[in-house]
């Protein structure tokens, strides 16, 4: 076993040690982290896995870009961060959801566009469940066949991965990049271009690898999913270290 996997073993039993022990971060290193007593705001826990991986990759500050947001606390990768003093850059697409985020992360960058994979404009499809909103036309009539409606079609702007990157981000991809396009995280991720060394790749991604539906979705559909082997081949040069039921969280080989 190499050095590289050998450390990712050992992040990956942290990990798990500590969500099995409390489901949350009390100290780790002596680092400052949140109250213990406060909750995770991810759906799953998913901020506080990526903390623990940032803490034990002793990364002691970290931006993120947060593609579909949706809200600045609940539900939210990036939320926790916030409050331990970190900044980053929010995306959400919906106008009716991005104000909350003007209110409530003023210190980050909020932006009320979409995020694709090139810069322009595109039907937005707003369901009447805020958060499957998407720029998927077959994901929202997929959504329709589960018992939600579309409430509205808008236009909304664009702008690639790159393209947020060198106009809110300095040129350099941040730590942490968590994604939840609702069925279009694909084409988003397929827009990246890994080898950039310029800007750089970010150390942890977190973001929906299983279309959503009704039911639990087990492992062995997580590891077919198309951004499992997307993300973890030798092209993208990532390792799946986490499955939320949820989201998949990935760490950067090098």
């Amino acid at each position: 076993m190499s050095l590289f996997n050998f450390r990712k073993n050992q992040i990956l039993h942290s990990v798990w040690e500590s969500l099995r022990r409390n489901h949350f971060v009390h100290k780790i290193r002596n680092r400052v982290v949140p109250d213990p007593h406060k909750k995770s705001y991810s759906q799953h826990g998913e901020d506080i896995i990526m903390l623990h991986i940032l803490n034990e990759l002793k990364i002691d500050k970290w931006a993120w870009l947060d593609i579909g947001a949706h809200h600045p606390k609940r539900s939210s990768n990036s939320a926790l961060f916030y409050d331990m003093g970190m900044r980053g850059v929010n995306v959400e697409a919906n106008p009716m959801l991005i104000g909350e985020f003007y209110r409530q992360r003023k210190g980050d960058v909020n932006l009320n566009i979409a995020v694709g994979d090139t810069s322009g404009s595109m039907d937005f499809y707003i369901m009447d469940h805020p958060a499957l909103s998407t720029l998927s036309k077959e994901e929202a009539q997929r959504y329709e066949t589960l018992g939600f409606k579309i409430k509205e079609v808008i236009p909304v702007k664009v702008m690639s991965v790159a393209d947020v990157i060198h106009e809110y981000l300095n040129g350099k991809f941040p730590e942490v990049l968590s994604i939840d396009a609702e069925g279009y995280d694909l084409n988003i991720l397929k827009s990246i271009k890994w080898e950039d060394v310029s800007i750089g790749c970010p150390v942890l991604i977190c973001v929906e690898c299983v279309p959503y539906n009704n039911d639990m979705v087990g492992l062995d559909s997580v590891y077919k999913s198309e951004i499992v082997a997307y993300l973890t081949s030798a092209a993208c040069g990532y390792t799946l270290m986490a499955y939320t039921t949820v989201n998949a969280i990935f760490i950067r080989n090098k």
